[in-house]
Order: C-alpha cells, then structure tokens, then sequence
C-alpha cells in the first residue's frame, strides 16, 4: 500500500511531537525527583522549631 504525500509529513509531525513530550515528561520527572531529594535531604524546620507547633495544631 502506498502512502499518501501527505501521510508520511504527519508521519514526521507525531515523530517530532513524540520527541518533545518524551523530554518534557523525563525533565518534569528529574525536576520532581530533584526536589524530592532537596526536601529529604534538608532537614525541615518546622520539625525542629517549637514555634510553629502552635501554627500547625
């Protein structure tokens, strides 16, 4: 079967497009995992100060 001209140019366009959302989700997922990483690895100050007991409760 032979492909239409225009077929194989929305060929190209979802190939593309396909391209992008796979770098978008994979930096999205590294900008979440690094900021994961940030808040476990700092400790956080409402653990440590007394005075937000009251704001919290």
């Amino acid at each position: 079967m032979r492909k239409r001209p225009y077929q194989s140019f929305l060929d190209e366009e979802f190939k593309e497009l396909e391209r992008n959302v796979v770098c978008r989700v994979g930096m999205i997922t590294f900008a979440a995992v690094f900021a994961v990483a940030v808040l476990v690895a700092r400790p956080v100050p409402w653990t440590q100060d007394k005075s937000h007991a009251a704001f919290l409760s």
